[in-house]
């Protein structure tokens, strides 16, 4: 195999990648300093390679690098402008040093020694051709006596210059190996002030490539130059080589994989694709030319139909064996945190793993200024009354919310725009927002808004990207896929919350509705002549009707029913209240008017107007068969008897708890064998049917004339399900509650 064409190939294939690097970075952004340091320090970086190559292929003799054997004359020394170079981009990455904006001259000043140095090398390197041009000859002996003391004193000089330059050639190693040790110390200076980790990670790579090839590089040509210790040119070039393919491919490395320079994703793509032809290029090249060797030493001849059978398994395996080799470099290098598609996916993953809203807005501040190294990030969203936004600080920030107005015409023109958009877009007739005012006062460039179903529910706030680039389409794009899935995000979010929020209330509701109904009789009075039934229903986990037993202080039986006004947990509350009320007054009070009485003024006091109750109360002498009553303000009691005549129970006063100066009266009636008293709220007769009508007093009279045989139990059981099967419900429209008194009829 022909080692030195392999050596002069690899040469020229990492010339043309270091080329073609420094192009893409340039072009990606010509107008930012530190693209154009870096796109000239790989343009330096790749003049060796390139006219190591030149040497090797024009027949010169590969030898060391510092001017030993000069390659392609002299002009190989202009890529020591690289060392220069390198300082002037240490100055500038990973933060740009304060010195270039103190002393403008400083990037022109680190030049002027190697400047010099390839004058000298390339002016004065062969001081033989100099002397042979400054030689004259004459045959006059005084003109001839002066000429030879003119060439004395030429080649005097020129043996002069030609130990100068020799000496300069074997020390000015130690000028670049300064130059590198300043450069590396100020790369670790500006890493100090790198925070993010995604930044800091491809800084550390460009950092770690740059000094392990600049390590090779020393212990291969400067070190030898300097201690004139000898190393074979076979460890040199593998020295070499390794140090081309260590610097060049830790930045392409972090260009491809970590955004290096923010270079696009279709650009790092087309460097991948060029990467990939290379190799495979280089490989088939390389296959064909031991081939072809390989069978003209067996054959002893040329074989003129090899190069055509080549070309045609190129034609039919080129294309395959490219695309696999291509989509392997790019799942490797690519697919990652700089594809946007990746990114995209990842965050959506991420955020809508997240049910706590607080949390929520949290994660995606934090994850715009990780992944897309982005400075400040602040969210906006729509405040509880819908009436403002509220401007939300970043984690860790003492900065205050900011609130503004919903009708702010920021509103409407990001409604309009519907896509992310510049703070610059707003200088119009939005400039009059004074939340864009407040915005671009606070260092914010961009605005993205989170719109939902035509509504704005916000939007995110973006500030300079870290690495100082402006924002370009792939992150516009990125943005605007980022913007609906948080919207999305947020609103299953909001969804959860309300639905453990509505879980816990049930839940509450559930335990309310238990102690509701422990605070009903356990069981109802019995007797030996009469039997008592009750039932009650709320329409929704807990009610405002209630009903209860008490034994009064003559032992008779207090008969309560009662309706509070509203529904739901206020109406229950409001029970547990009247229901302690009447227990301490029945205890305490021997007259139903003076219960009636102080429970009004109690409630009227301690409530309300809009919170009353209409409320029965009777006390029944078993023995006697008399029953004592006030209606204040309920539905009228049915009193039937066994020939089913009925009358009401009307005499009482207003309903109770709205007015503090009302008053009550109450009435009495004796109760004959099988008479039954039936008491209700107004969930039974108000009940409507699907077609609007009311199951009505009258029928509700008819009903209980028509069940009067009928046990307490049975009267109550069958009226309540006459009622559902009217209603056509499982469950009462409103709360329900029945009371039946029966005395049982003579056998």
């Amino acid at each position: 195999m022909d080692y030195q064409l392999l050596i002069g190939v690899i040469y020229l294939i990492f010339s043309a990648l270091l080329f073609f690097t420094g192009t893409v970075i340039f072009r990606e952004n010509p107008y930012r300093r530190l693209n154009r340091v870096t796109s000239l320090l790989l343009i330096f970086a790749g003049l060796a390679p390139l006219f190591a190559a030149l040497g090797v292929f024009l027949g010169r003799t590969a030898g060391t690098v510092e001017g030993q054997v000069p390659f392609y004359e002299n002009l190989f020394f202009l890529w020591e402008l690289f060392f220069p170079q390198l300082v002037l981009f240490s100055l500038v990455f990973p933060t740009e040093h304060p010195i270039l904006s103190t002393n403008t001259r400083v990037k022109y000043l680190i030049f002027i020694p190697h400047v010099f140095h390839i004058l000298l090398v390339t002016l004065f390197a062969d001081t033989g051709k100099i002397v042979e041009f400054l030689q004259v000859e004459s045959d006059v002996a005084f003109f001839g006596w002066v000429t030879d003391r003119f060439a004395f004193f030429v080649g005097f000089i020129a043996a002069l210059l030609d130990f100068l330059v020799r000496l300069h050639l074997q020390t000015f190693s130690a000028i670049n190996i300064i130059y590198i040790i300043i450069a590396l110390v100020l790369f670790y200076r500006g890493l100090r002030y790198i925070s993010n980790k995604r930044l800091k990670t491809q800084t550390l790579i460009v950092i770690w490539g740059i000094q392990s090839a600049m390590g090779l590089y020393m212990i291969a040509y400067l070190l030898p130059n300097l201690s004139g210790l000898h190393l074979s040119p076979n460890v040199q070039i593998g020295m070499a080589v390794a140090a081309l393919a260590i610097g060049n491919g830790s930045v392409i490395y972090a260009i491809i994989r970590y955004q290096f320079l923010d270079v696009r994703l279709i650009v790092r793509q087309s460097v991948v694709y060029t990467i990939t032809s290379a190799i495979i290029v280089g490989a088939y090249l390389l296959i064909i030319s031991q081939f072809t060797k390989i069978l003209r030493d067996i054959l002893g001849q040329e074989t003129p139909i090899l190069p055509a059978a080549f070309i045609i398994l190129a034609l039919i395996f080129f294309q395959p064996i490219m695309n696999q080799v291509d989509n392997f470099l790019k799942k490797f290098f690519i697919k990652g945190k700089v594809d946007i598609r990746y990114v995209a996916d990842e965050i959506s993953r991420e955020i809508s793993s997240i049910l706590d809203p607080e949390k929520l807005k949290t994660s995606i501040m934090r994850i715009l200024r990780e992944e897309m190294l982005i400075e400040k990030v602040r969210l906006c969203i729509k405040a509880n009354d819908e009436a403002a936004y509220v401007l939300l600080p970043q984690p860790n920030d003492p900065s205050p919310e900011m609130r503004f107005s919903a009708e702010d015409e920021l509103t409407e023109s990001l409604l309009r725009r519907n896509r992310p958009a510049l703070i610059d877009e707003f200088r119009g007739s939005d400039r009059k927002s004074k939340t864009i005012e407040s915005l671009e006062k606070m260092g914010y460039q961009m605005i993205v808004p989170l719109i939902n179903r035509g509504k704005l529910d916000g939007f995110i706030a973006l500030s300079n990207k870290i690495s100082g680039y402006n924002y370009n389409y792939e992150d516009i794009t990125t943005l605007n896929i980022l913007s609906n899935q948080l919207v999305v995000a947020m609103s299953n979010a909001y969804l959860y919350q309300e639905s453990l929020e509505k879980q816990r209330l049930e839940e509450e509701l559930s335990l309310a509705r238990q102690i509701q109904r422990d605070l009903l009789p356990k069981t109802v009075p019995v007797g030996d002549d009469f039997e008592l039934a009750a039932y009650s229903e709320p329409s929704r986990y807990v009610g405002g009707d209630f009903y209860d037993f008490l034994q009064t202080r003559q032992n008779n039986t207090g008969i309560i029913i009662a309706d509070v006004s509203g529904k739901g947990m206020p109406a229950a509350l409001m029970v547990s209240q009247i229901q302690a009320m009447l227990r301490s007054e029945v205890r305490n009070t021997d007259s139903i008017i003076r219960i009636l009485n102080n429970v009004n003024f109690l409630m009227s006091t301690t409530t309300s107007s809009e919170k009353f109750v209409t409320l029965f109360y009777a006390e029944f002498d078993p023995v006697n068969k008399i029953m004592q009553y006030s209606n204040a303000g309920h539905n009228y009691p049915i009193v039937v008897n066994q020939k089913g005549e009925h009358r009401f129970l009307i005499e009482g006063g207003l309903l109770m708890g709205a007015f503090k100066e009302a008053t009550y009266k109450q009435d009495s009636l004796k109760l004959n064998p099988g008479d039954l008293v039936f008491f209700y709220t107004d969930g039974v007769n108000e009940a409507f049917n699907h077609e609007g009508e009311q199951f009505g007093e009258e029928r509700l009279l008819e009903l209980i004339k028509d069940l009067r045989s009928l046990s307490a139990k049975e009267i109550a059981d069958r009226v309540v399900k006459e009622v559902m099967d009217f209603s056509s419900s499982d469950m009462p429209q409103d709360d329900m509650t029945v009371v039946v008194l029966k005395l049982k009829a003579p056998v």
